[in-house]
């Protein structure tokens, strides 16, 4: 999803109309007091326009057309290169003190994921940034995601590489546009339970089906590859009545994915729209509080508390058969049971591998 926009600056392309009309009234022998005469106007109000330091407004472009027989239409087309030019040229100045900016963000990935284009100029490049962002400039950029207004807008002042989790999330924002159907939180519930079962099975249209039965619920799940400095396996936020579920697959593992999802499902139904989660940016103590509350639900959702409790304290030891017992016994990936028994150190990080899946992903 690369962007569109146009970024050239070419200082010859554009010249003072005013010189046009020079040359059209030296062809016809007028001076420009004649002219300012015909015109009703004082010659130094016509040599400031010859110089391009007054503009040609509509008014004077309707004397000209009578007067030198060009049409309107072709002085303020002109006139209005002209001002586009001047200002882009006195933009281009302030936005060479702002390139340094380029550095705090992932351009490489941006550009091999198709994101934004590359630009040898630096100038350039930093308009790309600001389009990809949907904001005008640096300081527009800070007010949205360093110090917003809005309750509900993320702020990452407090995080290690802003840039980078801001390109990583407004991606998600970008994938997630247009999307109509109305959050549903029965349905979302309710589909949980079909997706529970997709994780147990695994099958080869798991993760479109994923998106289909969050989708319908009107959750909207965007996979976001991965950016060196935003290591981010998921977030949830809401954008206007829809909750957005963006997760990275950071880990390429199958019991990872799982848990993630679950979790960020677990903020989407019990934490409302007021706060967002992105994992490991926070240490908010009532953030803190929501982050333990979706960890205990996505565990026990996948595997429930007392099927665990009771598996875990009669297990003599936790073998390949005993654990592919009980994970099939629950409808639970074995992997998943494995990844969890390691999380709580019930096993080693080492034990029991062989059981987990690794997990690869197209991305959005």
């Amino acid at each position: 999803m690369a962007s569109k926009t146009l970024n050239t600056y070419n200082p010859q392309s554009v010249s003072i109309p005013g010189e046009t009309i020079q040359d059209l009234i030296d062809e016809l022998g007028m001076k420009q007091p004649e002219l300012a005469e015909r015109m009703g106007i004082h010659v130094k109000t016509l040599n400031e326009i010859i110089k391009g330091k007054n503009p040609i407004t509509p008014e004077t472009a309707l004397h000209l057309e009578r007067i030198l027989k060009v049409p309107a239409n072709f002085w303020l087309s002109r006139e209005q290169q002209f001002r586009e030019f001047l200002a882009r040229q006195e933009e281009y100045k302030k936005l060479i003190t702002e390139v340094d900016w380029l550095k705090e963000l992932p351009v490489n990935q941006m550009v091999k994921y198709g994101w934004v284009k590359e630009y040898k100029n630096k100038v350039e490049q930093l308009i790309e940034m600001f389009s990809f962002f949907g904001v005008a400039s640096r300081n527009e950029w800070n007010v949205l995601w360093m110090q917003p207004q809005a309750a509900y807008r993320i702020s990452l002042n407090t995080a290690n590489e802003p840039g980078a989790i801001a390109a990583w999330l407004r991606y998600g924002e970008i994938k997630s546009k247009d999307f109509e159907r109305k959050y549903d939180e029965q349905l979302f519930k309710s589909n949980l339970k079909k997706i529970k079962k997709l994780a147990f099975e695994n099958p080869d249209n798991c993760v479109s089906k994923l998106k289909e039965l969050c989708n319908e619920a009107g959750v909207i799940v965007v996979f976001t590859p991965p950016v060196n400095k935003a290591k981010i396996s998921g977030a949830v936020r809401w954008v206007g009545n829809n909750p957005i579920i963006q997760l990275s697959n950071r880990w390429k593992m199958h019991d990872r994915f799982w848990f993630t999802f679950f979790h960020e499902s677990a903020h989407v139904l019990l934490h409302g729209k007021k706060d967002y989660f992105i994992e490991g940016n926070s240490d908010i103590d009532h953030i803190v509080k929501k982050e333990n509350e979706a960890d205990e639900y996505a565990a026990d959702f996948m595997i429930p508390k007392n099927d665990y409790k009771t598996f875990t304290s009669t297990s003599v030891g936790y073998t390949q058969f005993s654990v592919s017992s009980f994970a099939k016994k629950i409808k639970v990936h074995t992997g998943i049971v494995v990844g969890r028994l390691q999380h709580d150190k019930k096993i080693a990080p080492s034990h029991l591998n062989n059981l987990k899946l690794t997990w690869e992903i197209e991305m959005d």
